[in-house]
């Protein structure tokens, strides 16, 4: 069984964020490629601050995992 680490974030005005962590784990990536999707646009998402990093949004991740999963999207 795979760790998953709980690092999502959720307030009811806004839409659910991870942090790239979680995202590698999702995706079975690394780090780098993670920042790369995130670079090309594939993964939307936002920093927070200089310290905190990037959070990616969860919708986001879901959709890049259904198109991977069906190449003609």
């Amino acid at each position: 069984m795979t760790h998953r680490p709980s690092t999502l974030y959720a307030r009811s005005d806004r839409r659910q964020t991870c942090n790239y962590e979680f995202v590698m784990v999702e995706l079975a990536c690394s780090k780098r490629h993670v920042y790369n999707l995130f670079d090309r646009g594939e993964l939307k998402g936002f920093f927070i601050g200089d310290r905190r990093g990037l959070r990616i949004y969860l919708d986001s991740v879901e959709e890049l995992k259904r198109r991977n999963a069906d190449p003609t999207m």
